[in-house]
């Protein structure tokens, strides 16, 4: 008598083994590598049929084998018959498959056992008729072992990223919006200098650790990626480390996941410690301050060129000089500038500029007109500028007074009329040249009209002017370039930037060079809105 056995409740069969299913066609997939195999308990539990497979592993050849109930007890140690016993009556007593591991007999002399897993169920449409599968233990080994193989490529994957981009100096971080944690990567805690910083933490202590400078407006460029308005969020800000130092990073993130509303649910980013650069931006910086500071305080006019004589830089003597808004002469080639005495002039120095494109220096005495029309003889020359490769790529012009400057009879200014230019600077005054241009306007012209500096100096005179009020002065126009005149006085309307009508007072004063020709108008406006307002009260 088997210690726990259980009866197999089963019903007889009433049909042939030909009526059975072809267990080979149901289970013929475990069996391509020979160490697998099917059985199926039939005739109330009294028989057991083997495929090829299972009659192989048990020791039985390659054909079916069919064994009586007590044949099959016996091809097993007395363990591994009381297990198997075991399974069938949990098979026979409920609808849950089962398995266990049982020890084959080894049949010879010195022959050694081995032992299979067994796995066993109700057949799903057989009523008492159970079936199952038999394997062999050494394929779960060889699958843990292949399992064990491709784990260990997986951490070393694994560690080869983790590595690279730490030596990389790069930072990973994964942001899980419903719960507000923030999983880092190891580089956070060298970042922070802080070996013991925790790698998950809460968006708040990121929030705490940031500048408070700036902090919103990284808030303001993630709110905006969240909104849509850009692909991938990146911010450059700095973070306070453990010694109680700010270090710069730089991070950029991207959404990956959205709930059901569309809203974000989840976002990734990389951070980088940027700290070198920004230290190298800031020495640069610097520098270009101080070379600033030198080449404006400069009182002779200095200049820098593209080699087609196109200017990138004018220091402010050259601005002071000419009273052209700062930056004015960018891009503008050098022979248009306003200054030249005459058209000859700047023929020559478009010459000038070519020779110095050519590599040659070149030094020229030649004769300026400043703001007032006033002459002076400077020493100006053009010098070639060369990159790391032999090849130009600057031109450095030089202006210096000449002391004593140099008289000029037929270049004697004529004397301006009501306006003195040295209340340009103070008043409500603009300065155009013939074509209505503005060059330069002063703060007050500028909010009595409503446009920005920046704004006016890309206009003409006559966009802000009444459309009734265009050719009220065209006359004195006419008598200023015929040379009948060099100021007049009068009203009329310009339109400000809302829209709004403003009558005005002007008084137009031109300056000339000393040959004649037209320089630059220079417009004082006096603003009649309170008078109008005045007038407009005492008619009630």
């Amino acid at each position: 008598m088997l210690r726990n056995q259980r009866q197999i409740v089963t019903v007889p069969m009433n049909h042939s083994l030909q009526k059975t299913p072809d267990v080979d066609n149901v289970f013929s997939l475990l069996e391509k590598n020979g160490l697998s195999g099917t059985w199926l308990l039939e005739d109330g539990g009294l028989h057991v049929q083997f495929t090829e497979g299972a009659s192989r592993l048990h020791g039985r050849g390659t054909g079916k084998v069919r064994f009586s109930r007590e044949e099959w007890h016996d091809l097993y140690t007395p363990a591994g018959m009381e297990n198997l016993e075991v399974m069938l009556g949990e098979l026979a007593n409920g609808s849950a498959p089962a398995a266990i591991e049982v020890e084959i007999r080894g049949r010879g002399e010195g022959a050694c056992s081995r032992h299979v897993h067994m796995i066993g169920q109700r057949h799903p449409e057989l009523p008492g008729v159970l079936i199952g599968a038999c394997f062999e233990r050494s394929c779960c080994n060889e699958f843990e072992a292949r399992e064990r193989v491709l784990e260990s490529k997986v951490d070393a994957t694994d560690f080869f990223w983790r590595n690279t981009i730490d030596r990389l100096q790069v930072g990973l971080w994964d942001w899980d919006f419903q719960s507000g944690r923030v999983i880092r990567s190891p580089f956070w805690r060298k970042l922070l200098d802080d070996p013991d910083e925790p790698l998950d933490t809460w968006t708040t202590d990121w929030e705490r650790r940031i500048h408070p400078d700036d902090l919103p407006a990284c808030i303001e460029d993630i709110q905006a990626h969240f909104a849509g308005h850009s692909d991938v969020c990146n911010l450059e800000y700095r973070l306070l480390n453990r010694t109680g130092e700010y270090v710069w990073v730089q991070d950029r993130s991207r959404v990956i996941e959205w709930d059901e509303c569309g809203q974000p649910s989840r976002i990734v980013g990389i951070y980088l410690d940027i700290g070198q650069e920004v230290s190298i931006r800031q020495n640069l910086a610097e520098r270009d301050r101080q070379f600033q500071a030198v080449f404006n305080s400069m009182f002779q006019f200095v200049g820098m060129l593209k080699p087609d004589g196109s200017v990138l830089e004018c220091n402010h003597a050259v601005y002071e000089m000419t009273g052209l808004p700062q930056g004015h002469m960018h891009g503008v080639p050098l022979w248009e500038g306003v200054w030249w005495k005459n058209d000859q002039v700047q023929c020559d120095v478009k010459q000038w500029v070519c020779r110095a494109a050519a590599g040659e220096f070149v030094r020229h005495e030649v004769d300026i007109i400043d703001r007032n029309g006033i002459p002076h003889r400077v020493d100006f020359s053009i010098k070639p500028v060369y990159g790391a490769n032999g090849e130009i790529r600057w031109l450095v012009t030089e202006g210096r007074h000449l002391n004593p400057a140099a008289p000029v009879e037929s270049l004697a200014p004529v004397a301006v009329n009501p306006v003195e230019i040295s209340d340009y600077h103070h008043g409500t005054v603009l300065l155009v040249d013939m074509n209505c241009t503005i060059l330069s306007v002063t703060p007050a012209f500028s909010e009595l009209i409503g446009y920005s500096e920046e704004e006016l100096l890309r206009m003409n005179f006559v966009e802000i002017t009444h459309p009734d009020d265009l050719g009220l002065d065209q006359g004195y126009v006419d008598g200023m370039l015929s040379g009948d005149c060099d100021y007049y006085s009068m009203e009329k309307r310009l339109v400000s930037k809302h829209g709004d009508v403003v009558p005005v007072d002007m008084e137009v004063t031109v300056l000339r060079r000393s040959n004649g020709s037209l320089l630059h108008m220079l417009k004082r406006i006096r603003d009649l809105r309170p008078a109008w307002h005045e007038q407009t009260l005492r008619r009630y």
